[in-house]
């Protein structure tokens, strides 16, 4: 190993284990008080099957003479596990709601396997959920613990507040909950939700019992030390578990959103584009894929995903970030309903002009998107002409930072005559004079150097480029 092992911001939390990367490898510690169960764990058949079904990621014990020197010299390493590397790491609040239910029913699926193993575990916060592509993943092999018999289940308040109540708001007061959990890493508190969900819905079974009643019960139990003392000291047993959790799993299955659709969910059939100029397009970025071959592809804008679906036949992942939550979904879905699908796409939910901050301890606990590493090919379709009009960035901020993403991409510039243009236009005061084709070009020759270049039938033009040294 080449590289020091740098600890995981994002890891700390769990004083029994640490998450360390190198050499773009990932490993976790555990210490002596989880090592031998833990190990037990992973070595069994039972493991195996979590990780056969996909729904664990690949974890493997490493033998003392595998282990790195510089992870050996860490205290107190009783255990070294080698995780399979995530080609992205997202966050809740980039999910889409569909996302979040999948990443819902995996935690329970795993918590009831785990409890037929004599195993629980002992949180359950989407931050233990990746995506690999569309697939949702379980990544924290330390929050599985030996159950024991008698108290409640820790992760019932923490699957409320980051997963139910997201899901419940969405459903029932018609908004987008990604601005909830972006806001608050520790999700949504009981009372601030029935605080905020219509009368009606108060009286449903899962409102009532997992948002109205919990809310009293807090209430009740800070204002009295005897009556927390009392649920402490009563013993739970494990069928009442089990019931706890498949409830809880057909509670968050039922959800449906109900945010209207927005005016781009329908852009793939309602757009400026005619048939010739939508073929030339296509042509000219696969043409540019095919011959690139990317690694990683950043799909900047991406919408309903066909330019992501071309980019994945080409490159070895695909991030597909679009700004509305509804389209996002509807991408997912697409994917995750075609089993002989692309596996190497992932959609997220990420507004470019403000994008997922540092957040947390240190403002690394979670990390920004500029932090989670570059992509070697970025797609910036369409997306100029929202960021200059309606996001009122100028033209060089954004191919500044385009230089950033990734060395080398394609990028396509609206004119101000075109249908979209003019209505972003209608919606701002302010003159953009400085947003033509020709000082475009111009903006574009300081950053980049530019390889092809295509003038489509709509009078859109298309560029690809390779950043300037």
């Amino acid at each position: 190993m080449t590289e020091r092992p740098t600890a995981d911001p994002g890891s700390f939390r769990d004083p029994d284990n640490r998450v360390f990367t190198a050499d773009r490898q990932v490993f976790r510690v555990f210490n002596r008080r989880d090592a031998a169960d833990i190990e037990r764990l992973i070595r069994s058949e039972a493991f195996e099957d979590m990780v056969e079904l996909g729904m664990v990621v690949s974890t493997e014990v490493l033998e003392p003479a595998d282990i790195p020197g510089s992870i050996t010299s860490l205290p107190d390493p009783a255990l070294v596990v080698r995780h399979e590397r995530i080609p992205f790491i997202s966050y809740p609040y980039e999910w889409s709601f569909e996302m979040l239910k999948d990443a819902a029913a995996l935690t329970l699926d795993l918590a009831t396997r785990l409890l037929d193993h004599d195993y629980i575990l002992k949180d359950a916060t989407p931050y233990n959920v990746q995506f690999a592509g569309a697939r949702p993943v379980f990544i924290d092999v330390g929050s599985f613990e030996p159950y024991e018999e008698g108290p409640p289940w820790d992760g019932y308040n923490q699957f409320c507040r980051l997963f139910l109540n997201p899901l419940l708001y969405e459903r029932y007061v018609g908004q987008n909950f990604q601005h909830l959990l972006r806001s608050s890493l520790d999700g949504v508190d009981p009372g601030e939700l029935r605080a905020m969900l219509p009368l009606r819905s108060k009286w449903t079974k899962t409102v009532f019992t997992n948002v109205v009643l919990q809310d009293s019960l807090s209430r009740r139990f800070e204002a009295s030390a005897k009556a927390s003392s009392e649920v402490s000291g009563h013993v739970i047993k494990r069928g009442a578990i089990r019931r706890m959790i498949r409830g809880l799993r057909s509670s968050a299955a039922k959800q449906r959103s109900q945010v209207r659709r927005s005016s781009w969910s329908d852009y793939e059939s309602d757009n400026t584009y005619d048939q010739r100029s939508e073929d030339a397009k296509r042509e000219f970025v696969e043409s540019v894929l095919k011959r690139t071959q990317p690694g990683v592809v950043w799909d900047l804008g991406s919408n309903t995903g066909a330019y992501s679906l071309i980019a994945a036949r080409h490159a070895g992942y695909v991030v597909a970030f679009d700004r509305d939550p509804q389209v996002v979904d509807a991408f997912y879905t697409r994917l995750r309903a075609d089993p002989g699908g692309p596996t190497n796409v992932l959609p997220l939910v990420m507004d470019l002009v403000n994008p997922s901050p540092g957040q947390g301890w240190g403002h690394t606990e979670r990390k920004s998107l500029a932090d989670r590493g570059n992509a070697d090919f970025f797609l910036a379709l369409a997306l100029m002409h929202h960021m200059v009009i309606a996001g009122e960035v100028p033209i060089d901020s954004i191919l500044e930072w385009l230089a950033s993403v990734a060395p080398e991409g394609v990028i396509e510039f609206v004119p101000r005559e075109d249908p979209m243009a003019r209505r972003l236009l209608l919606r701002r005061s302010r003159s953009h004079g400085e947003y033509s084709a020709d000082g475009f070009a111009e903006a574009l020759g300081r950053y980049f150097t530019v390889g092809d270049r295509a003038e489509l039938p709509n009078g859109r033009i298309l560029y690809s480029v390779v950043r300037k040294v």
